[in-house]
């Protein structure tokens, strides 16, 4: 897949398996700092910089991008490689 970086083309290398160690790094950076109610543990808010986080935290980890060039892409090829990622997360 190939995606544009300050202009420059680059192709986005995606690790064909999603392991249990991405999954704990994603999950840890997801739930950081959020307390479940004991009284509705099922309805938690999790704060929009822990999505951001966890899922900046899930394409360096899926991919042969660095935290600098993930900050660089547009928001359209970030969801794009996101999607990607998710559908190898789901086993499609």
């Amino acid at each position: 897949m190939k995606i544009t970086i300050n202009g420059t083309e680059k192709e986005v290398e995606l690790k064909k398996i999603y392991t249990r160690e991405v999954d704990r790094n994603y999950n840890n950076a997801l739930m950081e700092w959020v307390k479940a109610n004991p009284n509705t543990p099922n309805d938690i808010d999790i704060p929009l910089n822990n999505i951001q986080k966890a899922n900046d935290i899930l394409v360096e980890s899926m991919t042969n991008l660095t935290a600098e060039e993930i900050n660089m892409m547009t928001g359209k090829d970030f969801n794009k490689v996101l999607w990607e990622i998710i559908r190898i997360k789901n086993g499609s």
